[in-house]
């Protein structure tokens, strides 16, 4: 009888060695069952987070509201204008360049700097400047218009946009989504959040199998 509680003994405390983590007055299978649920708990919290807020927003944010306002300032050499440039209007920009500014009344957007960022490599900077009158920036001389930039709200974006031309001269297709690719997470669409929350989900439950597996070596045994 004594070799016995001995011998049970010993199997009780080898069988606690196998874990890398253990809590009094729970048993193996409860404590691998315990973690289970709670790591699908946070992760379906943080997948819901993440994609219907946080990853929406962030793709929203690729075309931003503020953009430069910039003057304009022509490179003449002996006779002939050479081409124009563009400076944002502001701090040393301004003391260097302003001088030289051509148009008095306007400052000038980029329609690149509106775009999303997936097609800002394909729209041609020489190209594709818009005036703004000072006058609507609150400013009666270019000299003392200091604003740097310019508000543009989601329902005006559209408007800008017409027109907008890429490097080899056809019109680009204003902010529509590229062609759907799962590499490109911009074509995702509406789908965006739904497919953004199957891969991090799926990605979540890898992981916790994993941290698992070292938390609890009978985890690899059942």
């Amino acid at each position: 009888m004594q070799a016995s509680r001995i011998d049970y003994r010993d199997r009780g405390a080898r069988e606690r060695g196998v874990m890398n983590l253990r809590f009094s007055g729970l048993t193996d299978s409860q404590m691998v069952n315990r973690f289970k649920i709670i790591w699908i708990l946070v992760s379906v919290i943080a997948c819901v987070y993440f994609s219907f807020y946080a990853f929406p927003k962030a793709l929203n944010s690729d075309s931003p509201e503020d953009v430069t306002l910039n003057f304009s300032v022509i490179d003449v050499v002996g006779d002939q204008e050479t081409s124009t440039r563009y400076f944002p209007n502001r701090g040393h920009w301004r003391e260097r360049y302003l001088s030289g500014a051509q148009e008095k009344e306007y400052l000038f957007v980029s329609l690149c700097d509106m775009i999303p960022q997936y097609q800002r490599p394909n729209c041609d900077p020489s190209d594709n400047w818009i005036s703004i009158p000072i006058s609507d920036l609150g400013c009666t001389s270019l000299e003392d218009c200091e604003v740097s930039s310019l508000t543009i709200l989601a329902h005006d974006r559209e408007d800008f946009l017409t027109g907008v031309k890429t490097l080899d001269g056809s019109a680009m297709p204003g902010t529509a989504d590229p062609p759907f690719s799962f590499e490109n997470p911009n074509s995702w669409g509406v789908l965006a959040p739904f497919l953004m929350f199957l891969l991090t989900f799926f990605l979540s439950i890898k992981s916790g199998r994993t941290v698992g597996e070292f938390l609890f070596k009978p985890y690899l045994e059942k």
